[in-house]
């Protein structure tokens, strides 16, 4: 997982203060979104984001389908992700 800021929340549940994440969390510029612990697309909307880098993830793995789910890199590097399954990177 090259591009990804996020490796430590893969297939994680995360708590904080023994609830499970929810909704939108910010930290350090990026915006990080949980459905039921999980990093999470909402709403179409990047799981994570922050100043050139977005991540899709479903239910706590990088996901898209058939467009790149890690864009990082000042958005110049970008990696296809399918349920958790890396398929290939490419740089523009």
């Amino acid at each position: 997982m090259k591009g990804t800021i996020a490796e430590h929340f893969l297939k994680k549940q995360m708590k904080n203060n023994g609830t499970l994440m929810q909704g939108e969390h910010i930290n350090d510029g990026f915006i990080y979104r949980f459905e039921n612990g999980y990093v999470h697309s909402i709403n179409g909307l990047p799981a994570i984001e922050g100043p050139g880098h977005v991540e899709y993830w479903e239910h706590g793995v990088p996901h898209r389908e058939a467009e790149p789910a890690i864009i990082s890199d000042n958005f110049s590097h970008r990696e296809y992700w399918e349920n958790g399954e890396f398929i290939k990177e490419d740089d523009i």
